[in-house]
């Protein structure tokens, strides 16, 4: 989706200060290496696995150890944003000298356990992970993480600045960061639903922002990668939004120079769809699914490759393109 330029604040602004971590604790046992993609990749498998606990029963468990081990909240997260959070944390655990293990437990609540211990310093950092019970307001699929303070670190980098309303209907949602890893990091975290909401996390650097589509260069809307959709944990009919993710999913429009009454055929890509946030209404059960959310290969044309609708199974390359319009010119 295009980025409307001309947002008042352009400049990045000095540093913020950032938090100290509080000091970890003493280990209570020895724990084996290992490298972090293989442990993140357990850690995920395993707390999909989990029986789900509900807000209410992770917060009393979080509010027992808040203190001792420096944890500021409960980060709730879909699961690629999850394995990104962990992936960052861990992996410099692993620089600092510290060991991994991990291992799952049903006492009291059924939660991942993350143990990094530094044989040399007799430290100890812990994080846990949970997976967290669907709600109205919050029907994808969710995780909840937390524990020792060096987890929260792009927290403390990256702090809210404003809010910047154009006349137009763009909504900027400003904030300010030390430097670019953390910026991203921040942005993968934070999924935009709607259309003309724009997250900005300024740099030294240069600013990035993420949108509906993209994760992109404010200074020239150059996109730099896709921003991850969190699927719901129940599908949700919806006449705008992707039944699947909860997306805006944006109108194909088709202007088309004719001189009177005409028939277009119009072929387009995966990439070209994804480009503009187009989705599809399914012609057999009539929910409303965007491409994102579709099993089209990435570089194909949408028309002759069978893409199963994920309620019905009806075949969405044969479904009507969200709201195409041909215009006489």
């Amino acid at each position: 989706m295009p980025f409307p330029f001309g947002r008042k604040r352009q400049a990045p602004n000095p540093q913020p200060a950032t938090r100290q971590p509080s000091g970890p604790r003493p280990a209570t046992r020895p724990v084996a290496s290992t490298a972090p993609m293989a442990q993140v990749e357990k850690v995920v498998t395993a707390a999909a696995a989990l029986r789900p606990v509900t807000d209410a029963e992770l917060k009393a468990e979080f509010d027992g150890v808040r203190q001792v081990w420096g944890a500021t909240r409960i980060i709730a997260v879909a699961r690629d944003p999850l394995r990104a959070r962990l992936t960052d944390v861990l992996a410099s655990n692993l620089k600092e000298g510290f060991e991994i293990e991990v291992e799952t437990t049903d006492d009291p609540l059924s939660f991942v356990m993350i143990n990094c211990v530094n044989p040399r310093a007799g430290t100890w950092r812990p994080y846990r992970v949970a997976r967290l019970v669907p709600t109205k307001e919050q029907p994808e699929e969710r995780f909840g993480l937390y524990g020792h303070s060096s987890l929260y670190a792009h927290d403390a980098a990256v702090q809210y600045v404003e809010t910047d309303t154009k006349s137009s209907g763009a909504v900027f949602h400003v904030h300010r960061g030390p430097n670019r890893e953390a910026a991203l990091a921040f942005l993968r975290e934070r999924p935009v639903r709607e259309k003309l909401v724009y997250q900005i996390v300024e740099t030294p650097q240069g600013n990035v922002g993420r949108d509906l589509i993209y994760i992109f260069e404010e200074k020239d809307g150059k996109p730099i990668e896709y921003g991850v959709r969190p699927r719901l944990a129940q599908p949700r009919p919806s006449t705008t939004h992707c039944a699947w993710c909860g997306f805006y999913v944006a109108p194909l429009r088709v202007d088309v120079a004719t001189s009177g009454p005409s028939t277009a055929t119009v072929y387009l890509t995966v990439a070209e769809m994804k480009d503009k946030g187009n989705g599809f209404r399914c012609e057999k059960c009539a929910l409303l699914q965007c491409v994102f959310c579709t099993d089209f290969p990435p570089t194909a044309s949408v028309m002759g490759h069978p893409a199963p609708c994920g309620s019905c199974g009806a075949d969405l390359a044969q479904s009507q393109l969200v709201q195409m319009r041909t215009t006489d010119r």
